[in-house]
């Protein structure tokens, strides 16, 4: 018995041992455990925490404690302490929302939140945990972890604050700039784009050209990108597109495929630049140069245009190239009448054009400024107001719109200007700006040809009698004899010679002397062909040479208009003058083929034709 009770005594104490080892040895194996949970916790830099709702007792790890920066003596153990003290007031409410969803709906998520730890150093913490249930189903606990993300949040809200400098820096660049991924969808654009496109930031962002553009537009610029994504590289090219307010902008696309760093295709950059203004003003130049060049054909027409209609056939034409709508056109002039009245035209039915007049009262003009000629207007709606002053093409068509240039003339109006089109609404306000300055050049054209005909005149006419003068006489004359000499022509020259002047400028003065003399020139220029030639030679003398004429039958001629004078006397002043004159003839080539000597001899036979009267004693006055 004693040894039995020894055998069992001694089978007891060893089962004791070796239970006692294995509680060592678990100890051991939980300190291992709790040593490398630690470890772990602190490389991860993560605080395990226990919510027990039953007893509301919060548990924190040791690194938990360390990552909230308290000390464990200072805790009491409640998720209010942590809220009260260390929770930023900010992100408080946030956290008890975060409570109330655990508590009665038993929605965990992660939170982040700033937290103000004891010594005043704020810090971001990320909390996360999970609900355990009993066997009943019955919320037992919530068990989680806290991580300090400070560097983290650091770092994004550095990197935030980079994208929101990027934001702000491409915002104040006034080109539009997007950027489209590899699927062709914006995922970001400036705030120039969106106010280009007249469109909100959420119509643009995370939608397609489909979605932003019409389609006949969206359907060319995604096979532009297409064609640039599989190029890659960079794509320049232009386009019409729509603008906010529904008119469509010229604008240059400068794309560029973007890569990562493994050279992946990852979408498009792109910048928008607007270059309507840019074509404008290049239009309008090349407009101005065009118009500068037909201003400077015009100024080079006045000299050497005798006829004042071909200037105003040029000044036509012109108007009407320069202005893009114009198609038709017309130059009218004011008569003495206080007419208006189609001295040119061009696309205008000739019968309609002749018939043409109104009163200047009547026009549409007078009508569309109240009478103010003083600036360029464009008419519009034409063909709407039918009256006597409308007319149709020579195609039957009606004019729709005008823009129209008053002409002044040493400041009088002096005409209209028209450049039409069958187009409402054809011309704008460049159009006006072009047309004001080719008003002004024209009326300064059309001045310099007034004294370039007045010149010219002066150059050729004797200005008392309105026949030529000796000089031009005498040019004419040289040209004259050159030709007769070529075709083997003759003619007559005669000499005339009023009688008595000297005694009319003495007893009547010299106004007299110039009526008497107006109306010999005037009397004898109606009685001789256009062919002939007919000048003033010097004071009382006159020349003239007469083709396809016999000397017995100018003679008869001269004679008759002596008759004719003698019985028709000018009256000045009440005062009967009788207009008397003596005349001589020189016969070419017969007598001579030199205008010196013809002149010569027709002054001898005029002297002695003077003598003859003397003679006779006949009284011319």
């Amino acid at each position: 018995m004693p040894k039995m009770f020894s055998t069992i005594y001694n089978a007891v104490i060893s089962l004791f041992k070796s239970r006692n080892k294995e509680k060592e040895y678990m100890k051991e194996k939980q300190k291992e455990r709790e040593t490398s949970l630690k470890c772990a916790e602190e490389i991860a830099n993560l605080g395990r925490w226990e919510w027990d709702y039953r007893l509301n007792q919060l548990i924190l790890s040791h690194e938990a404690y360390r990552i909230l920066g308290i000390e464990k003596e200072e805790f009491n153990g409640t998720y209010q302490w942590l809220l009260e003290n260390l929770v930023h007031k900010s992100y408080k409410k946030d956290m008890e929302e975060a409570i109330i969803k655990i508590r009665d709906f038993n929605e965990v998520e992660k939170v982040e939140f700033k937290i103000i730890k004891p010594d005043g150093e704020e810090s971001w913490i990320r909390r996360n945990g999970m609900l355990l249930y009993d066997e009943d189903g019955n919320k037992l606990k919530l068990m989680g972890t806290v991580q300090d993300i400070t560097d983290y949040k650091e770092t994004e809200l550095a990197i935030q604050e980079n994208l929101k400098f990027l934001q702000t820096l491409i915002d104040t660049i006034p080109n539009p700039i997007f950027y489209k991924d590899e699927k062709m969808i914006y995922r970001h654009c400036n705030k120039a784009l969106i106010e280009y496109l007249g469109l909100k930031r959420d119509e643009v962002i995370n939608h397609g050209v489909y979605d932003t553009y019409p389609k006949e537009l969206a359907d060319i610029y995604y096979k532009a990108d297409c064609e640039l994504m599989e190029k890659k590289g960079k794509q320049i090219y232009e386009a019409n597109i729509p603008y906010k307010d529904g008119t469509y902008h010229d604008v240059i696309f400068n794309k560029a495929v973007y890569m990562n760093q493994k050279e992946e295709t990852k979408g498009i950059v792109g910048v928008m630049v607007d270059i309507t203004e840019r074509k404008k003003a290049q239009k309008k130049i090349q407009r101005l140069l065009k118009l500068k060049d037909a201003m400077a054909e015009v100024t080079h027409a006045v000299i050497g245009t005798l006829d004042i209609h071909e200037l105003f056939d040029l000044i036509l034409q012109k108007a009407i190239t320069t202005m893009d709508g114009g198609e038709k056109g017309s130059i009218l002039l004011l008569g003495k009448d206080e007419q208006i009245r189609i001295v040119r035209s061009k696309g205008y039915n000739r019968e309609e054009v002749n018939k043409f007049s109104v009163s200047l009262q009547e026009s549409f003009v007078w009508r569309k400024t109240n009478g103010k000629l003083d600036r360029v207007v464009i008419i519009n709606d034409v063909d709407k107001m039918v009256d006597k002053t409308a007319l149709l093409t020579e195609k039957g068509l009606s004019i729709k719109s005008i823009i129209s240039a008053p002409i002044t003339i040493e400041e009088k109006f002096y005409g209209f200007l028209n450049v039409d089109s069958i187009n409402n609404h054809a011309f704008d306000e460049e159009d006006l700006e072009i047309m004001e300055y080719m008003r002004s050049q024209i009326e300064i054209a059309i001045s310099k040809h007034r004294l370039y005909e007045r010149s010219i005149y002066l150059s050729r006419y004797d200005e008392l009698t309105n026949i030529y003068n000796r000089s031009y006489f005498e040019e004419l004359f040289e040209s004259y004899i050159k030709k007769a000499i070529r075709y083997d022509e003759s003619f007559l020259l005669c000499i005339f010679d009023l009688n008595g002047l000297k005694y009319v400028n003495d007893t009547y003065g010299h106004l007299a002397g110039d009526a008497l003399i107006k109306s010999f020139a005037t009397t004898l220029k109606g009685q001789i062909r256009d062919s002939d030639i007919f000048a003033r030679y010097g004071g009382d003398e006159f020349v003239g040479v007469f083709f396809e004429a016999n000397e017995i039958s100018l003679t008869e001629k001269f004679e008759t208009l002596i008759r004719y004078f003698k019985n028709h006397p000018i009256i000045w002043q009440e005062n009967d003058i009788i207009c008397s004159f003596s005349y001589g003839f020189a016969s070419f080539p017969k007598e001579s083929n030199d205008y010196n000597e013809l002149v010569k001899i027709g002054d001898e036979r005029m002297y002695r034709y003077k003598q003859k009267i003397k003679n006779k004693k006949i009284q011319t006055y």
